[in-house]
């Protein structure tokens, strides 16, 4: 008997001593809908889905009758490859973002420019005429517009 471990569910599986692992996996796809190709099974710290034509009863300790078995399903190809996808979208959108704010804020310095010059940051939002002071910050910049 294995008794094979998934998660939270635990199911004892019926399979003769001399039967191998790829037995095993197909037992697994049967009872867990875990195909073969998915599993990981690990019996006893060692990685059981690379050898498909080990005995079980070469597993089983000197006086076990009961073989203990974990299985963890591997994500889909399909899946690892859209989860990448959706990743690389995300940090293209991101730079974009920050190229737009670039470009954005020097545009609008170029059209604006009174909208940047010798404001004061506690002032907030509000509204004031451009002195001479500004300006001349604005020609030594390159921004005057004149």
């Amino acid at each position: 008997a294995v008794r094979v471990s998934h998660g939270a569910r635990r199911q004892l599986l019926e399979l003769p001593r001399e039967a191998d692992v790829a037995a095993l996996q197909a037992e697994v796809a049967r009872e867990f809908g875990v195909q073969p190709a998915r599993q990981r099974l690990i019996c006893r710290g060692r990685g059981l889905q690379k050898e498909p034509d080990l005995r079980l009863d070469s597993l089983l300790g000197p006086s076990g009758c009961e073989l203990q078995v974990m299985l963890m399903a591997t994500a889909a190809p399909t899946s690892q490859v859209q989860s990448r996808l959706e990743l690389l979208w995300l940090r293209v959108t991101a730079w974009l973002g920050v190229l737009w704010n670039v470009l954005f804020r020097f545009f609008h310095t170029l059209l604006a420019p009174s909208e940047y010059a010798g404001r004061n940051p506690s002032q907030g939002a509000k509204g004031r005429e451009l002195d001479g002071q500004d300006l001349g910050r604005l020609a030594a910049c390159g921004l005057g517009g004149g």
